[in-house]
């Protein structure tokens, strides 16, 4: 049932993909019976798991104290300044547009750092939440592999048309494999004003992938944008552009999972005191959880 779905986003058959991996992409619930029906068996915990509401204006979050917000002005990145503020204010000294280009286990079971710009970082503790293959690349102990498969990166369609959108949601993800659309971002519902008067913008992400080799030409996002329901009829385009992104993201199959596991068993007998979290060793995906991984581990 969501293999079309699961080959769209990742360019491969389910039968090559971890299990559980639907859930990463948020396929973990299905619409399904009546709304009246479906309301009913999602008072068991089991059917609840599995069962989704009809409408986006029915249920709970399963975690009342977990509020997801989006900035209204500004754009996503003022959680990131916002996060970074709070930690210098702290006494947190962050260093950006550096990488590790050496790192050695310390003498008191640390690790000693060799920054791209030549400076050295003896840290007590490490905590390393990304690719455990890159922390261990740069102690030179990277066992031979093939790399990660990996998607070709995302095309983002950028566009301003002339009127209000013909829904109020958000942001949109389309599943549907006959469709290069895969989310579509809405800012004036978010901002609850247009762009400027009579201009309102958007963004479109094409995956690019076995699937969806080379990025779409913009009118067929502009039908595709018309055919979801989002530009309602006698919308015209004011403006447009597309953005590459040519980094990739690695696909979750077993191969890697099984890579994944042998790295982080050779980083425990050379870093046996670091902290590899998130990504690092195949925990958290999104950066939200990464953080909550980080913060419970140093509690």
């Amino acid at each position: 049932m969501l293999a079309p779905a699961l080959t769209k986003i990742t360019g491969l058959a389910p039968e090559e993909l971890s299990p559980g991996v639907a859930t990463l992409y948020g396929l973990s619930r299905l619409v399904m019976f009546t709304p009246e029906r479906t309301r009913e068996l999602k008072t068991d915990p089991v059917h609840d798991a599995r069962l989704a509401f009809h409408s986006r204006d029915e249920g709970a979050p399963s975690d009342p104290s977990r509020v997801f917000r989006y900035p209204a002005r500004g754009g996503i990145g003022l959680w990131a300044q916002r996060l970074e503020a709070i930690a210098r204010e702290e006494g947190v000294t962050i260093r950006t547009g550096l990488a590790a280009e050496k790192v050695e286990p310390g003498t008191a079971g640390g690790a000693r750092l060799t920054l791209t710009d030549g400076s050295l970082l003896d840290a007590d503790r490490l905590v390393w939440s990304v690719p455990g293959a890159l922390l261990l690349r740069a102690a030179g102990a990277l066992p031979p592999g093939p790399p990660p498969r990996m998607t070709s990166g995302l095309a983002l369609y950028h566009v301003v048309v002339d009127r209000a959108f013909a829904t109020d949601l958000f942001y949109i993800t389309n599943y549907d494999p006959a469709f290069a659309s895969y989310r579509v971002t809405l800012y004036p519902n978010v901002q609850g004003r247009p762009m400027r008067d009579g201009q309102y913008h958007l963004t479109v992400e094409v995956i690019l992938n076995a699937h969806h080799s080379e990025a779409p030409p913009s009118a067929q996002i502009t039908d595709e944008l018309a055919r979801m329901g989002v530009l309602a009829p006698g919308t015209c385009v004011l403006a447009e552009a597309i953005t590459h992104v040519r980094q990739g993201f690695p696909l979750p199959t077993p191969g890697l999972a099984a890579q994944q596991k042998a790295h982080g068993e050779r980083l425990a007998e050379l870093f046996p005191d670091t902290l590899v979290l998130g990504r690092g060793q195949a925990g958290a995906f999104f950066l939200r959880d990464a953080l909550g991984e980080v913060v419970r581990a140093l509690a």
